[in-house]
């Protein structure tokens, strides 16, 4: 399966030497790659999760739940 493009759901397509970043084939948006992920985020969508990462992780500390050391993510 193709990705698709979160502006306009057309393909996208690899770009670079390395799949370094992608286009989409119909409107032009371009898309980063981390970690050979590529980052699919609409530059409007961005602050609002943002915001909601920030509150989602302060509502859990609030809870009682500690983030995980690295080792321990590790070991999961």
């Amino acid at each position: 399966p193709a990705l698709g493009c979160p502006y306009c759901q057309a393909a996208l397509a690899a770009t670079g030497t390395s799949s370094a970043r992608w286009q989409c084939c119909e409107c032009g948006q371009h898309f980063a790659v981390e970690g050979q992920i590529p980052i699919l985020l609409r530059r409007e969508d961005a602050a609002r999760l943002t915001e909601f990462s920030r509150w989602y992780r302060e509502a859990r500390l609030r809870e009682g739940w500690q983030p995980l050391t690295l080792e321990q993510a590790l070991a999961l």
